[in-house]
């Protein structure tokens, strides 16, 4: 287990074997978000790093969305994900520990 801030709030990161979402026609879910216990869930049958970085980028896109109140669809939660982890992905020194 790793913990994480969100805008000042920890979170919990876990990978966890995550199924189906019961309400979800879409089939197998990558990622949950538990708002109420803190827990952001990645899925273990992510075998990819880049989807990992993805779908954890997505998660973090959904709590920031709920907290700041912005109400993003599903689709542009999934697009800005998409495209924070190439920004990632192509820049990887952009990322690297701190400056001291």
């Amino acid at each position: 287990m790793t913990r994480l801030k969100i805008l000042g709030k920890s979170w919990r990161l876990v990978r966890v074997p995550i199924t189906r979402d019961k309400d979800d026609d879409a089939g197998l879910a990558f990622g949950k978000t538990n708002f109420q216990a803190g827990e952001i869930q990645i899925s273990t049958v992510i075998r990819s790093p880049d989807q990992q970085l993805d779908t954890l980028i997505h998660e973090i896109v959904h709590v920031i969305s709920t907290d700041l109140g912005l109400g993003l669809s599903e689709s542009t939660v999934s697009a800005l994900a998409a495209g924070l982890c190439g920004v990632i992905l192509d820049n990887p020194r952009l990322f690297q520990a701190k400056a001291k």
